[in-house]
């Protein structure tokens, strides 16, 4: 787990360090995003292991600062303990993000989530019969942080952290996410330099 912290660091500085401060922000637009997520599960009873998976996301513009987007993602985790266990999860969502500041090369942003998931875990009955009452799908709501770096006026990448909710079975679980899109839109004037 160390090391998959120290890469997130990593393209957090690496994020930061995207230069100059300020670009043409794109007004409104369609976007397109492909990446990963890694999920920590914090249900000890299934003992899932944290996992990485795939992500992509078509998305709205509407200003600089408002962006929708839905995007799904998929994991195939194992469970602790469990040789011939697999836990797999497909989720669906509409992400509404902020970016607090759009004209900035690096802009921080926030975002609330909502979307459903489904599971399928195989073997778990060999583990604990009472698992098998948890259910096949539910929805998932969220909030997370994260910073935006414009790579160019119409090339990002994102990075963000994320509190999800598993509303019916009550399971809090943890996200980072990371990808790289395209804003297809006009560019606004970029702002003088400070």
């Amino acid at each position: 787990m160390k090391s998959k912290m120290n890469k997130l660091t990593g393209a957090t500085v690496a994020l930061l360090l995207a230069a100059p401060a300020v670009h043409a922000a794109v007004e409104s637009g369609f976007e397109a995003n492909v990446g990963g997520v890694y999920q920590w599960f914090n249900d000890d009873k299934a003992g899932v292991d944290g996992q990485a998976g795939y992500r992509l996301g078509l998305g709205y513009q509407f200003t600089p600062n408002w962006v929708l987007e839905l995007a799904g993602s998929y994991l195939d985790a194992n469970v602790s303990g469990a040789k011939d266990v697999s836990f797999k999860q497909t989720t669906a969502a509409l992400d509404l993000m902020y970016n607090f500041m759009p004209e900035w090369r690096v802009t921080p942003y926030a975002l609330l989530s909502a979307g459903y998931a489904w599971y399928k875990a195989d073997g778990y009955k060999s583990i604990d019969p009472s698992l098998e009452k948890f259910k096949n799908d539910e929805a998932v709501l969220g909030a997370g942080l994260g910073l935006k770096a414009n790579l160019t006026d119409n090339l990002f990448a994102r990075l963000d952290g994320r509190y999800v909710n598993y509303t019916d079975s009550n399971i809090d679980d943890y996200i980072a996410t990371l990808v790289l899109g395209y804003t297809f839109g006009e560019n606004a004037q970029a702002a003088p330099a400070a």
